[in-house]
């Protein structure tokens, strides 16, 4: 989620590629960062390495941003990017149980703060937590936005295509974010860099012969260990597949979901891996011990 803010900062003039921030890890105050890296930094490294602190300035700077005159309307302006991009609401195609998620409006938080509430109040959201809640397929067609500059299809489901005619008009109606396409650009290059980087944080998974595109994710549990996430599309200059791999109760979106991607992407590109040991390990790794807990030491 931290690359829609990144995206709405962008489109807001809330920042630039060329905005730094500074980061002091754990000490960092309202949110901390559980990355080691430098600082400060820019855009590129701060999806390259995850940093909530520089998502968090993001998002205040979007709510904060001058032109606006108020947090509430810099708020109406980053709820109405947002939504422009899938979240809050189903696809109404094919999907059998779909549910719509949630993306927080103003008039919720006036509510339950009763008008009485800025940037701070709501500073989870920077980092796609809080109120915040999406869907898988919804995280997929992230990673198809990302990949088509800002355009996307419903997502549903397809056995085989015979011409365009053969679709119901719901499916072939094109939607459009609110941001502008260069701006996805710079999300794209630094995407790249999460693979090929050095401190990308699923460089150990980079391929040679496939540009892969990629954003980690740690998804919180109230109930247990965190869920790993993992997003991608491939390859960067002529994408053909787009994917969100979630593994519940596993940790870090580097630890099991990053690997499972790109192995996926690997063999639907090549049509098979030559990373042997990876893929056995995948298959054979047993996640959950008798009691419901992740075996960490199958890392």
């Amino acid at each position: 989620f931290k690359m829609v803010n990144a995206l709405a900062a962008l489109q807001e003039n809330a920042i630039t590629q060329n905005t730094y921030f500074s980061c002091q890890g754990k000490r960092t105050s309202p949110i901390k960062c559980t990355h080691d890296h430098v600082t400060p930094l820019k855009l590129d490294m701060a999806i390259q390495q995850s940093c909530n602190s520089y998502f968090w300035n993001t998002f205040n700077a979007i709510l904060n941003n001058p032109r606006y005159g108020s947090s509430h309307k810099g708020y109406e302006s980053w709820y109405r990017d947002v939504v422009s991009f899938g979240f809050g609401h189903g696809f109404n195609t094919d999907i059998p149980y779909e549910v719509d998620g949630n993306i927080p409006s103003k008039e919720y938080y006036d509510k339950i703060y009763n008008g009485r509430w800025n940037a701070m109040t709501v500073r989870s959201l920077s980092i796609g937590q809080g109120e915040i809640l999406v869907t898988p397929i919804q995280l997929a067609n992230l990673g198809v936005i990302i990949a088509n500059k800002g355009s996307f299809y419903p997502p549903h489901f397809l056995k085989k295509l015979e011409g365009s005619d053969s679709l119901m008009t719901v499916f072939n109606k094109l939607y459009r974010t609110s941001i502008a396409s260069h701006y996805f650009d710079i999300v794209q290059e630094s995407m790249l860099e999460v693979f090929d980087g050095d401190h990308g944080t699923a460089r150990y998974y980079r391929l040679d012969s496939i540009r892969q595109c990629g954003k980690t994710g740690t998804v919180q549990n109230p109930h247990g260990d965190d869920h790993s996430l993992f997003i991608a599309f491939a390859p960067m200059e002529n994408p053909q597949i787009a994917l969100a791999v979630v593994v519940e109760n596993a940790g870090y979106g580097s630890t099991w979901a990053a690997p499972i991607a790109s192995l996926m992407i690997e063999k639907f590109l090549k049509g098979g891996t030559k990373r042997l040991e990876l893929e056995k390990k995948i298959m054979e790794v047993n996640l959950l011990d008798p009691n419901g807990s992740v075996k960490r030491k199958a890392q």
